[in-house]
């Protein structure tokens, strides 16, 4: 059975309503919607927005408090800090504070710590002692009540039983892209991170054209799995530790990372970060010195991590020179966004790029919005806990077979090599070229290649003779039976 049959049967479509709304959050509430009617649609699109608004700008917040002395947030915390007096205070992505006492938020340890991991719906009012104490942008949790995303396993094994899609070509379709050759050259790279080798996450650069739906999926990721999604580059503070507060932030409060425009990063950012990501990327140990409050992190967490920038735009080149080898281009790419500043301090970017599995150089034009599935202007996807059903699925199916190292592919790079080749197999369910697989993990081939194969030419001639057999067959069972 074809894309267009899961695309007309198995998609639902979810209309904006609101402007500057993200569609992953009526996505993520679509249940909300059902069996309303259009203005009642739109009417808890505008209720639902606000609370997201709420957490993303502390001013709306602080209106909110103003006025009514109390109000609601969806938020997933940007930061946490948990004292030994029982006091849970959350930073916002709009940099509120939000503190409540450590039993909203859980019984257990674990139960607590995947909580604050997690979207929460939050209701708060103003408190003076509050603001006293942890400053004017404070405020009281009277409420918490946690959303949890729902793994849907069983329909996720149904359409991977009765249609003839790969798994990547489904979680194509569930984003909401319909899957070509065109659509699954951009974004199979950055499906990859989606998936664990071992225990290791798979970390992806990508450097694509503009308007290739970067902002899109990063937003989506954090509705969907919980990962956290920066349209630039962060600072230290947001994105490990705060020294002045004490919060951690988002490597842990985040099942993943999204970092947009690497292309425009400053110096002074770049460097402040440079040694904590390199020893987090590789290891998953994370490190800050002593802060304020006397402390020193040092934390074990392995998360995944895609770093987006851009190379071109439209049919101009933005930097002056796109190497052969994706990873010089890279290099490239970052060295200039930082040789401005004044700042004299030194770093091997080339590090800091070892450290992905794919980095991936994609100049081609592709506007996404050419791609996204349409019906009466609403866009048609799979829901969200169909699409942590796949992944989990695919997740599963992962083998482990052994690469054997050679003298451009060996030590970090073989590893690398290993486990894309693992989780890139169980991906597309078919055989990957594995000497293809070696040349692009290592720079030196388009990850296009994998799509101009013999190999995979010969399987797609294949699958266009089945389903045309198969369609003849069909014809004619339902033309005897007439």
């Amino acid at each position: 059975m074809s894309v267009d049959e899961v695309i007309e049967k198995e998609l639902v479509y979810i209309k904006v309503f609101v402007r500057d709304a993200p569609l992953p959050l009526f996505i993520a509430f679509r249940k909300e919607f059902e069996g309303l009617k259009p203005e009642d649609v739109k009417q808890k699109q505008k209720e639902l927005y606000e609370l997201y608004v709420n957490s993303a700008d502390k001013n709306a917040l602080a209106m909110e408090l103003a006025m009514h002395g109390e109000g609601a947030l969806i938020l997933k915390p940007a930061g946490v800090r948990v004292f030994s007096t029982g006091e849970v205070v959350i930073t916002t992505k709009g940099g509120s504070k939000l503190v409540g006492d450590i039993r909203l938020f859980g019984e257990s340890k674990k139960e607590i710590a995947n909580n604050l991991r997690d979207w929460m719906y939050v209701e708060v009012k103003a408190d003076k002692e509050i603001e006293e104490k942890y400053g004017r942008d404070a405020c009281l949790i009277t409420t918490v009540d946690p959303l949890k995303g729902y793994v849907d396993e069983d329909e996720a094994k149904r359409l991977l039983d009765e249609y003839s899609l790969t798994p990547a070509e489904l979680l194509m379709c569930g984003l909401g892209i319909r899957p070509c050759d065109v659509t699954m050259r951009l974004f199979l790279p950055r499906l990859l991170p989606l998936f664990y080798y071992g225990d290791r996450p798979i970390h992806v650069m990508q450097l694509t054209n503009v308007e290739s739906g970067k902002t899109e999926y990063g937003t989506r990721l954090e509705f969907l799995f919980t990962w956290t999604f920066y349209s630039e580059f962060p600072s230290v503070a947001e994105l490990i530790y705060d020294g002045r507060t004490g919060s951690a932030g988002s490597v842990f409060t985040s099942n993943g990372i999204v970092i947009d425009e690497i292309d425009k990063v400053s110096k002074t950012r770049f460097v402040e970060a440079y040694q904590p990501l390199n020893t987090g990327l590789e290891n998953g140990l994370w490190r800050r010195g002593v802060s304020i409050h006397g402390r020193k992190l040092e934390v074990y967490r392995r998360i995944p991590f895609i770093v987006f920038g851009n190379v071109t735009q439209g049919d101009d080149v933005i930097d002056q020179r796109l190497y052969e080898n994706s990873r010089a281009t890279a290099k490239y790419v970052i060295t200039e966004a930082i040789s401005t500043g004044g700042d004299d301090r030194k770093v091997n970017v080339y590090s800091f790029i070892d450290r992905f599995a794919i980095v991936d150089v994609y100049p081609k034009y592709v506007p996404i919005s050419d791609y996204v599935i349409m019906k009466d202007g609403a866009v048609g996807v799979l829901p969200d806990s169909t699409m942590r059903g796949i992944v989990s699925v695919v997740q599963d199916a992962i083998k482990h077979e052994y690469v054997e190292p050679t003298d451009d592919c060996k030590g970090r790079r073989r590893a690398q090599l290993e486990a894309v080749y693992n989780v890139l197999k169980a991906l597309i369910d078919e055989e990957v070229d594995l000497d293809v697989l070696r040349e692009i993990v290592v720079g030196n081939r388009d990850f296009g290649a994998l799509f101009e194969t013999e190999v995979r030419k010969e399987e797609r001639a294949e699958a266009k003779v089945k389903d045309e057999e198969f369609e003849d067959i069909d014809f004619t069972l339902e033309f005897l039976g007439s």
